[in-house]
């Protein structure tokens, strides 16, 4: 520790002395920033490697943002590694031995505000995105309507921080263990921060239950009418479903809920905390170290989230593991290689090998005239898009 903690002089909302204990505590904070940070910098690193990969190996058209989860997911990271990096800060404070405004506080406050407010609207909109997908199943495969819906999140919390920081003295200053918004700003601090961290749990409560029930038989909801549900008392699952095996369906979208439930019980302690502050109880402050560890925390285990319940996000599934044909071109075990797209989605040289395959094919049946008909009708049907998509 620096010997500027013997010199240390309190001042309110300018200088805050650390005591040994705080320095520890927030070392646990500031660690907890360093996690999550490597994890999220080694899930970017998995992630341009997963480009390269099927730069190298995958056959047609593929994209990084292949579904709205995707870009959901991907603008939760960038939250999670800005709240990060906000944490991760802390080490400064820890090396003077007190927390003291200035630029640093500022930019230390600023991107605290910009991560943890990012991550909680990120995390609201995946709990939306996951009810809309699983419950009315319409809507959730619009690209541009999923890149408007960030862009407003992102933009609604960059202007948050702009205009407050920018209309305010001071506004970012000791709060004491670290820089936040200053506590004359109570206003801002509900409707800037809290607010959000607030509905993330609600909304996660008001999504997770119906669409536990749902999953589980209790609730059943109509085809044709999806805001008309019936209930049972005892699971009744629907007949064509998963459900009716009483295994928990294989929806995709509904393992995306991971992600609100995981916040959830990393918000409740240092909501509870601040509740009790907003309510005039002093919070000691090994328990504001230990839900604020938590808090940060959650970026790694978003990251553990990613690659253990979607392996299929973010091109995570190895375009390697495609069955080769004869000809060298992958495709799924079970499936043709003229099933693998239309020949409309196609390029040249992947149409060429389709064609000269088919056409020896054709040469070596015995019955050379069927061969080569059925060969045209196969061709044609091809350009009128038979393949799967």
């Amino acid at each position: 520790m620096s010997n500027a903690s013997s010199i240390c002089v309190q001042v309110d909302n300018v200088q805050t002395c650390l005591s040994r204990l705080q320095s520890v505590g927030l070392t646990f904070v500031a660690e907890a920033g360093f996690i999550s940070m490597v994890s999220l910098l080694f899930l970017f690193g998995l992630i341009v490697r997963n480009v390269v990969r099927y730069y190298r190996h995958a056959l047609g058209k593929w994209s990084l943002i292949q579904e709205p989860a995707d870009a959901f997911v991907l603008s939760l990271f960038v939250a999670d590694l800005t709240q990060s990096l906000g944490a991760f800060m802390d080490v400064r404070w820890i090396h003077r031995g007190s927390v003291e405004i200035g630029k640093f506080c500022t930019a230390q406050g600023a991107i605290q505000q910009l991560g943890e407010t990012s991550v909680a609207m990120a995390t609201i909109i995946i709990a939306l995105h996951t009810f809309v997908a699983v419950w009315l199943r319409k809507g959730t495969h619009n690209l541009n309507i999923a890149y408007g819906i960030i862009a407003v999140a992102w933009l609604t919390v960059i202007l948050f921080v702009a205009v407050a920081a920018s209309k305010n003295r001071n506004y970012y200053n000791p709060t004491p263990l670290w820089c936040w918004i200053g506590g004359r700003f109570t206003g801002e601090r509900i409707g800037m921060e809290y607010i959000w961290l607030w509905m993330s749990i609600v909304v996660s409560i008001l999504v997770y239950v119906p669409l536990f029930l749902l999953t589980r038989g209790y609730l059943v909801v109509d085809e044709t009418h999806r805001w008309k549900v019936t209930w049972y008392r005892e699971a009744r699952f629907q007949e064509g479903n998963d459900l009716s095996t009483g295994k928990k369906p294989a929806t995709p979208s509904l393992a995306l809920l991971a992600y609100p439930c995981a916040y959830s019980l990393v918000v409740l302690p240092v909501s509870a905390a601040r509740w009790a502050a907003f309510l005039g109880h002093t919070t000691p402050d090994a328990a504001t170290f230990f839900s604020v560890f938590l808090h940060d925390m959650f970026g790694a285990v978003n990251v553990l989230l990613l690659l253990t319940t979607r392996p299929n996000l973010l091109l995570f599934k190895d375009p390697r593991n495609a069955r080769p044909d004869q000809n060298g071109q992958g495709h799924a075990p079970g499936e043709s290689p003229s099933a693998e797209r239309p020949t409309s989605q196609m390029g040249m040289r992947e149409l060429r090998q389709v064609y000269v395959s088919r056409d020896e094919n054709a040469r070596g049946d015995a019955c050379s005239v069927s061969a080569q008909s059925g060969y045209g009708s196969d061709l044609g049907d091809d350009h009128l898009g038979a393949g799967r998509k």
